[in-house]
């Protein structure tokens, strides 16, 4: 059973949970993995959406025309179809049906209709599945909607969540050695966002040589395969590789050093000493996460607190870039 607080902090009560605790991690991770997954569907859709109707210049009644068509076909009588019969279906209330691109031949022309309408099927079938999917996750959302609205309302994201409930669990625990361990987990995701153990770290020598691991392949991958076996033992198991491009979310002079940020954290975890999950692994599994939801992939929705701890992550990553920029000047 929930209930708020004369605070508004969100609580459980019942199962010999104390007023005030809040709703169990395992429990929000679920309710704010629904709504993640809803929100990244829908993307999907609509990109597919954007992916059929790039190609083409057609209204949407001229784009279910030739979804209608391809959903009535197999593949097989798709990839048969005579120019004719081609001709007939790219026509549609006495209008052609054109391409964005310019097709000077006969040829070409059947060519294009052919794969187009076979990417029309393959992506519509992606699409069914997707939509099926959401509808799924829809009834799912529907069964803790007072829940996941109240979630969504008090902390925004699961990450502002984690960060509510270290917190709580901080301010009951009952000893010094208690507390330690979890000002520690909380210093580490502060870390994520401001980039002080970062900065730190390279202000406290010369770049040079981290520099000259960054331009030259073979030194980089050396740094890269011990940062692999190092990121395994924290148990980061997310592909860094795929956050790439993150320079070009910042001021236009750090776009010529791609991905620079993306190997000073690589090389910081390769070579630090006494790696510990409970401080290395939070660290790094929470800059990914906030890489990847605060600057890649950002939603210019987000709440308040959201949209400003993507604004301090990108003033953190300019604060490292800058310590290499200014020693080479």
């Amino acid at each position: 059973m929930t209930e708020t607080n004369t605070q508004g902090t969100f609580v459980t009560a019942g199962n010999g949970s104390a007023a005030g605790e809040l709703m169990n991690m395992q429990e929000a991770s679920k309710l704010f993995g629904v709504v993640n997954k809803i929100k990244s569907t829908k993307g999907l859709i609509s990109d597919i959406e954007q992916q059929q109707s790039d190609f083409v210049q057609a209204s949407d009644e001229q784009l279910d025309h030739l979804n209608a068509f391809v959903n009535s076909k197999t593949m097989e009588e798709l990839k048969n179809l005579s120019p004719e019969e081609l001709d007939e279906v790219f026509t549609f209330n006495g209008q052609v049906i054109e391409f964005q691109l310019k097709l000077d031949t006969d040829v070409k022309k059947q060519v294009i209709r052919e794969d187009y309408l076979i990417l029309l099927k393959e992506t519509g079938e992606a699409k069914r599945k997707l939509e099926e999917s959401l509808e799924e996750l829809d009834n799912i959302y529907k069964d803790s909607e007072v829940e996941i609205k109240q979630l969504i309302h008090q902390f925004g994201n699961m990450d502002n969540y984690i960060d509510a409930e270290l917190q709580h669990k901080l301010d009951s625990m009952q000893t010094e050695e208690e507390k330690d361990r979890i000002r520690v987990m909380i210093e580490a995701r502060r870390n994520a966002t401001y980039l002080d153990n970062l900065i730190e770290h390279y202000q406290s020598f010369s770049v040079a040589n981290t520099m000259n691991e960054y331009k030259r392949q073979s030194q980089g991958t050396r740094v890269f395969d011990k940062y692999l076996k190092n990121a395994k033992s924290l148990g980061i198991t997310s592909d860094i590789t795929r956050l790439t491009g993150i320079e070009r979310h910042l001021p236009e002079k750090y776009a010529k050093y791609e991905d620079l940020f993306l190997f000073t954290v690589v090389k910081y975890i390769a070579y630090k000493k006494d790696l510990r999950k409970s401080i290395d692994g939070m660290f790094l599994h929470t800059l990914l996460t906030n890489i990847s939801t605060l600057i890649l992939k950002f939603d210019t929705n987000a709440d308040e607190q959201t949209q400003q701890k993507s604004k301090d992550l990108k003033v953190a990553i300019t604060r490292v870039l800058d310590i290499f920029i200014d020693q080479q000047i």
